[in-house]
């Protein structure tokens, strides 16, 4: 009966592992820290749905793109 159980929290954890990785490298749009390089990813398909103004945080000069 243990062995079961055993095997199917194992089960489980094999299956909600992918799950997990998956919706959370979806989620991440940008990736940085301060005083570093920002990375956003851009969409696949030219324009974005919504469109981006980036600024210079020292001056709040806007950045073109």
């Amino acid at each position: 009966m243990i062995d079961r159980q055993r095997m199917g929290l194992w089960a489980l954890a094999i299956l909600t592992l992918p799950m997990y990785l998956t919706v959370t490298e979806g989620s991440k749009s940008s990736w940085g820290l301060e005083n570093e390089a920002l990375i956003v990813r851009c969409p696949q398909r030219g324009r974005s749905t919504y469109p981006v103004e980036w600024y210079y945080s020292d001056t709040n000069e806007s950045i073109p793109t």
